[in-house]
């Protein structure tokens, strides 16, 4: 798998989790649907961190090849 497709894969995950805490009903803290809300909220977080740093790594590798 190519960098741009894994990115693309990451970045499709990442609306799916959008989607995911835009579907969950409003809940209090400390209900299970305020816990489920944090969690996918953390997804979120850590997938828009991995594509971050994957562009960065993709756009390195390609001024390393044109120097």
């Amino acid at each position: 798998m190519t960098i741009d497709k894994l990115i693309k894969k990451l970045e499709d995950i990442e609306g799916i989790t959008r989607d995911a805490y835009s579907c969950c009903p409003e809940g209090d803290i400390g209900t299970d649907t305020s816990d489920t809300m944090y969690y996918i909220n953390h997804v979120q977080d850590e997938l828009e961190k991995l594509v971050i740093e994957l562009k960065k790594d993709k756009y390195q590798l390609t001024n390393d090849a044109g120097s």
